[in-house]
Formats: C-alpha cells, sequence, structure tokens
C-alpha cells in the first residue's frame, strides 16, 4: 500500500504506538542490518514517545540481543490513558503542572497525596474551593480499584 500524506490524509495518519512499535522498530533494525557491512550490533537511542516505541518494538524481537548493542531511553512518555487523569483544557492543564512542578511536585494522587494535598492547600487556602476539591478526588486504592491513578507532572505536560 502506498499513501500520500497530502491526498490521503486520514488513512495516513492512521496508526498507533503498538504500530509503531510494531512495525516501524524492526523495519529501521532490518534497513541498518541490510546496508551496513561493518556493523554488527546498532545502539538505539530513544526520546519521549520514541522510548515507549522502542521497548514495544524490542519486547516482541526475537533475539534482539544479537544486534543490539545498547538502548539509551530519554525522558520515557507513555501513550497515557487520558480517562485516569482530571481532564482538564490545555491551558488549566499547563497551570496545574507548572504550579505542581514549582512546589516541587513530581507525581500526585500516589502514596505522597496526603501530604501534597495540604501543601496545595496552604498553597490555594485552605477555605478555597480548590482545597475542597482536591479532598473530594477519588484516589485508586487497594479498596477503591476505580479511582483516579498516580499520575506523573511530565505525563500532564506532554498531554498538552
Amino acid at each position: 500500500m502506498s499513501l500520500d500524506a497530502n491526498s490521503d490524509d486520514e488513512d495516513y495518519f492512521s496508526y498507533d504506538l503498538s504500530e509503531y512499535g510494531d512495525l516501524d522498530i524492526p523495519a529501521m533494525l532490518e534497513v541498518i542490518k541490510s546496508e551496513s557491512t561493518s556493523c554488527k550490533k546498532v545502539s538505539i537511542v530513544s526520546h519521549s514517545m520514541g522510548t515507549i516505541a522502542t521497548l514495544i518494538g524490542l519486547s516482541k524481537a526475537a533475539n534482539a540481543e544479537d544486534y543490539v548493542g545498547q538502548v539509551v531511553l530519554m525522558e520515557p512518555c507513555p501513550n497515557a490513558n487520558v480517562k485516569k487523569f482530571i481532564e482538564l483544557s490545555p491551558i488549566a492543564n499547563w497551570g496545574v503542572s507548572t504550579l505542581l512542578w514549582t512546589l516541587g511536585i513530581e507525581s500526585i494522587l500516589g502514596p505522597q497525596w496526603p501530604s501534597q494535598r495540604r501543601k496545595l492547600c496552604w498553597f490555594v487556602g485552605w477555605w478555597s474551593d480548590y482545597c475542597d476539591l482536591l479532598y473530594d478526588i477519588d484516589v485508586f486504592s487497594d479498596s477503591n480499584l476505580f479511582g483516579y491513578q498516580e499520575a506523573s507532572v511530565k505525563v500532564a505536560q506532554h498531554l498538552m
């Protein structure tokens, strides 16, 4: 199949992260192996979403250790299930993630959530509706499997 990005826009961009890992990573390695006469092993350096695609591709690669010498993953950014995040507009998301980062909070709703929530309420004011909202968040736990799960501030920034 041959697609043109200008005329077949919908079909051209119809792929997901697992296809990228399943198809593109092995194809890239195959081209390197077929065109190089001296390269015995390759080094893979990937960033952000590429790290997840690399992990997907290598997790399914037979004998990857025979042709991959090393893998460097910088700032892994999983393709998050956004339904597990509190939904915010892009501007609100940016504001909240910047505030969290400024306060030294790198993830929310995890094991440190009670102390982080107190810090946030101190910042926004204990009397404010925002503080009440923080205490009303339905957080995931062993007894609450359907609550919101821990979320990285970096992931929130990638969702904008």
